[in-house]
């Protein structure tokens, strides 16, 4: 059974750095990877500051991050949690966010506690913005082919005339005397402001593909139908053209205009000469995905962009990466210590598999396990074969050393959710959200029993101290125990109002600990057949669930980026919290000392747990 203790007060810490030199958060002793060069959000798009020092991201969720160019070390961005922007835009001096939600301009100041200033012009639905170099105008692209000059201070409007299409970007020269609209139908849109004359070039016609400004906003161009045109501002006269094949994802065009980066909808980009139409450089990036791209302002570098969350900093003369981030590309899924305790193992939503020194935070391995994310991991007793399972249904065996070729099965179920060795590392078991879990044979590589649930869909699991029980829980709150052996039922009961999310067996195994989506944690006694305890007060869905050996902690990670940890009677005792996004997993160390998460800010983390 659970043990009871009198709780010490929780002891406090000085904030310390990771091996990057950037702090961690209270309580953490060490992150896995980095948060370099990491972003908290999915990107939309990437440019670099004027300076060339500071690399400027707009993320999904009204989000804008701010990364030191030369290192990635993470800068204060600005959030607000409206309504979602059709379009955003970081002021010149990064304190300020626009946010155009149709017809309204909203402008967030860093640190602001008052409500934001909205401006609104009937009939003005807004597709694009941009702020003017001095950082005293915001412009809104119509989409009737009109723009609006704003006041950043007061809001007063000035229309700027321009029949047209919609814009699929908007950019003002770097003299501020000029604004520039790249529209959806090809054509080109320049407001000179003093006096608001609009002139007009380009074709209109077939759609275009992608469309970029120089930094700066010398030249404009424009990708459609397997051709680049690029066309001075100044006068919108055609300064180059360049042939491509395939459709570009994206496009990022360098100061001077005679260089485009061409984004592929994959992983490739291309350099293009816009004065002869010749490729000068294609490179393959580890991005799984290109989502954006832009030259720094003395066009020596380009940062990239991709689905991955990361950003990557290129030398153009070369394609050579100068800087990357050393993370997972994706939210940390699952997690699992060595037995030997000196390794910890995390997978992520991309399918990689990395190997950590918990002592070190070094990395010592990274593997591919699949095109989908991990969804449970587990050691082999002697520490030489790590599993892997996720949501593409196949299991694979890794030597963590790197020694042995990875093998792979495929376990024939929808996606694997649990994962754990039997015996002395000859059985594995493997919960299926099938509402199945197989017993396999490792050395034969065939599965030797196959467990029938009769709670259907299954969304995770637990294997009892023994080996000898199974528990998994499904999407309706219901939660079986099951003999591995026989595959007998043992017991079943309604646990959570929603899914059951986490499950975990106290030590002694006559207990088990369940997560819910209900943003509960219950404690079910097998010996009573009862609920003895159901704690509440977690900020959201209960992810993950783990008990300490000593059976004096419960740590529930909740649905905000926060590990809770409560006594079996539902008492606090501390709670930690990630740099960002949710926490998916959780494992205590060192005899209950320490504990290890992942979350999905990309990294795992290892925390102190407060003396008893």
């Amino acid at each position: 059974m659970f043990a009871l203790a009198s709780l010490a007060p929780a002891q406090e810490h000085e904030p310390r750095g990771d091996g990057s030199g950037d702090p961690l958060p209270a309580g953490a002793i060490r992150r896995f990877g980095t948060l370099r060069y990491r972003l908290a959000a999915h990107p939309q798009s990437v440019e670099f500051a004027a300076s060339d020092r500071e690399i400027r991201c707009n993320a999904e969720s009204c989000l804008s991050i701010r990364l030191e160019a030369d290192t990635g070390r993470p800068l204060r961005g600005i959030a607000w949690n409206g309504t979602l922007p059709v379009a955003q835009a970081l002021s010149p001096a990064g304190d300020r966010l626009a946010l155009a939600s149709r017809t309204r301009l909203t402008l967030v100041s860093s640190g602001a506690t008052v409500s934001p200033p909205t401006f609104e012009r009937q009939g003005h639905r807004i597709a694009a913005l941009a702020w003017s170099p001095d950082g005293r105008k915001v412009a809104t692209g119509g989409e009737g082919g009109e723009a609006c000059l704003w006041e950043a201070a007061t809001g007063a409007v000035r229309v700027l005339d321009g029949p047209g299409a919609r814009p699929a970007c908007l950019a003002f020269t770097r003299d501020g005397l000029r604004l520039v609209a790249l529209r959806e139908d090809g054509t080109l849109a320049k407001w000179t402001l003093e006096g608001g004359r609009c002139e007009v070039a380009g074709e209109s016609g077939s759609r275009v593909l992608a469309a970029a400004v120089s930094p700066g906003g010398g030249h404009a161009a424009f990708a459609r139908d397997g051709r680049l045109t690029v066309y001075r501002t100044d006068n919108l006269e055609v300064a180059g053209a360049a042939r491509f094949t395939g459709t570009p994802g994206t496009l990022a065009l360098a100061p001077g205009g005679a260089l485009a980066a061409v984004l592929s909808e994959g992983p490739e980009l291309r350099f293009l000469e816009t004065t002869s139409g010749r490729e000068v450089l294609r490179v393959t990036t580890p991005h799984r995905r290109l989502l954006g791209a832009a030259f720094s302002f003395d066009g020596l570098r380009l940062a990239t962009i991709g689905n991955d969350r990361a950003v990557r900093i290129w030398r153009v003369e070369s394609g050579e990466e100068l800087a990357g981030a050393e993370c997972h590309p994706d939210a940390v899924t699952a997690i699992a210590v060595s037995p030997d305790a000196t390794r910890v193992a995390t997978g992520s939503m991309n399918g990689e598999l990395r190997v950590w020194g918990l002592a070190d935070g070094r990395q010592s391995g990274s593997f591919p396990s699949g095109d989908t994310g991990l969804l449970a991991l587990s050691w082999s007793p002697d520490g030489r074969t790590l599993a892997a399972g996720g949501s593409d249904g196949r299991i694979v065996l890794h030597d963590p050393d790197g020694r042995r070729a990875a093998v792979i099965l495929n376990d024939e179920s929808r996606s694997v959710v649990g994962l754990q060795f039997l015996g002395g590392g000859e059985g594995l078991l493997a919960t299926g959200r099938d509402g199945r879990i197989r017993v396999w044979d490792v050395d034969a590589r065939k599965i030797v029993r196959t467990i029938e649930t009769s709670i259907g869909v299954l969304h995770g699991s637990a294997v009892s101290p023994d080996l000898a029980r199974v528990a998994a829980g499904g999407p309706s709150g219901e939660i079986e125990v099951l003999e591995i052996s026989s595959g007998r039922s043992l017991a079943r009961w309604s646990a959570h109002t929603g899914a059951v999310l986490g499950l975990a067996f106290s030590p002694d195994g006559e207990r088990v600990c369940s997560g819910g989506n209900d943003a509960s944690v219950e404690i079910w006694s097998l010996r009573e057949g009862r609920r003895v305890r159901r704690i509440l007060g977690y900020d959201g869905p209960v992810q993950a669930v783990a008990v300490s050996p000593d059976g004096l902690t419960v740590a529930g990670t909740a649905s905000g980026n926060s590990v809770r940890l409560t006594t079996p009677e539902g008492a606090e005792i501390r709670t930690f919290y990630a740099m960002g996004g949710r926490a998916r997993a959780v494992q205590f160390v060192s005899g209950g000392k320490r504990l290890v998460s992942a979350s999905e800010d990309t990294c795992a983390y290892l925390w102190e747990v407060p003396a008893k």
